[in-house]
């Protein structure tokens, strides 16, 4: 289902789509941390029981990205690649050029450079 807003609906869901976004921030950098962890306790050796909670960890922290970008996908709104993440809402027209963006940083709504 295509979606479109106007500038009034975009900043109604600004809360929501700021939260999401500060999520999707976290959940990515916690990302980065565990993998980073697995690669050490692969290096150095360690025991299958710290690397079994990290898999664990990082497979619940990916699924949570999935659901939330999938949480964005159903209001119309797409992830631009990259920290901090933004947010693209679609415009009146129902395209991402005449649309908005919502960024985790500042949460602002801002309407898409032309």
């Amino acid at each position: 289902m295509k979606k479109a807003y106007e500038l009034q609906e975009a900043d109604k869901l600004r809360p929501l789509i700021q939260s999401i976004a500060h999520e999707l921030d976290e959940r990515f950098m916690a990302v980065k941390r565990l993998e980073r962890r697995l690669r050490r306790i692969e290096r150095e050796g360690g025991d299958g029981t710290q690397s079994t909670i990290a898999v664990a960890a990082l497979a619940e922290h990916r699924r949570n990205l999935r659901l939330s970008v999938a949480e964005l996908e159903l209001l119309g709104a797409e992830v631009e690649p990259g920290l901090p993440v933004t947010v693209r809402l679609p415009g009146p027209d129902g395209s991402f050029e005449t649309g908005y963006r919502v960024s985790a940083q500042d949460g602002a709504v801002a309407e898409q450079a032309a």
